[in-house]
């Protein structure tokens, strides 16, 4: 089953996002935050990243993956949900 990492810091939102995701099938690992949410990539290497760019900021964490040097990180996919 793929892992999918969700980052969103609303929790009402999270918590939508992780209902439909998980009746999808997926497993969800959940992230309130952009620092735990690079943590959390780099230790469990999702299948893909779920996260929502409201501000500027949000595109942090896309950045960072990017930049990473390990193949395994630095390619995974992400979905960007925006208003």
């Amino acid at each position: 089953m793929a892992k999918i990492l969700l980052l969103e810091t609303e929790r009402r939102v999270r918590e939508m996002y992780e209902d439909i995701l998980e009746s999808a099938g997926f497993d969800i690992i959940s992230c309130p935050s952009h620092q735990k949410c690079l943590k959390t990539t780099l230790k469990e290497k999702p299948s893909a990243i779920v996260t929502s760019a409201k501000k500027l900021e949000d595109t942090w964490l896309i950045d960072r993956v990017r930049k990473e040097r390990s193949p395994n990180i630095s390619t995974i996919p992400i979905l960007v949900i925006s208003e």
